[in-house]
This record gives C-alpha cells, structure tokens and sequence, in this order.
C-alpha cells in the first residue's frame, strides 16, 4: 500500500496536519442507521509542507494498520487548506477479485 498526499502549488494555504484514516464495509452487507462503522488510523495526524509530495509506504512502516481491509477512507486536513491530490495504491483482496 503507498498513499500520496499531495499539496503541489498550495504555498500559502496548505494544511498544517493531515491525518489519514480507513474503514472496512462489505457492500454486500446493509448497514443499519444505529450501526457504527469503525475507523482506524492509517496515517496519524502529521504536518504537512506547503508545494509538495508526501509519499507513505507500507514498506517502510509509514503505514499503520496496513494489513487490514479498507473499503472506505476519510482524510481530515486540520485547519482547512488545500491538498491538491490523495492517491491510494494497494491491491484487492481475493474475496473482492471473486465478487
């Protein structure tokens, strides 16, 4: 898994922290208005640099959590400020290559 947080051309306004984090719901499944989905953290709240590329790599455990599925992924940018680009790279499951 490598994810890609990217504040290119935001000089001025980029965001000061990112946190990054992941949810697993099967699609199959209906979830129900009480029923709370879990999130956990794959990239904890860490600054960010304005005009620039933040690459994490499971590899070199940047990544937490890396090993769980994620079906759904929220990003939170604190305070508000611009993030150009957020690329996910990983690969599917095998249960989802037979769905």
């Amino acid at each position: 898994m490598i994810i890609l947080l990217d504040t290119k051309h935001f000089r001025g306004n980029y965001p000061e922290s990112v946190q990054v984090e992941g949810c697993f719901h099967d699609a199959n499944a209906i979830l129900e208005e009480e029923q709370q989905v879990e999130w956990f953290p794959l990239i904890s709240r860490c600054r960010m640099a304005a005009d620039a590329e933040h690459v994490y790599h499971r590899s070199m455990d940047q990544i937490e959590n890396s090993r769980r599925k994620v079906s759904h992924v929220r990003v939170s940018i604190y305070p508000d400020g611009g993030l150009s680009r957020v690329r996910i790279y990983a690969s599917p499951t095998s249960a989802a290559l037979a769905s």
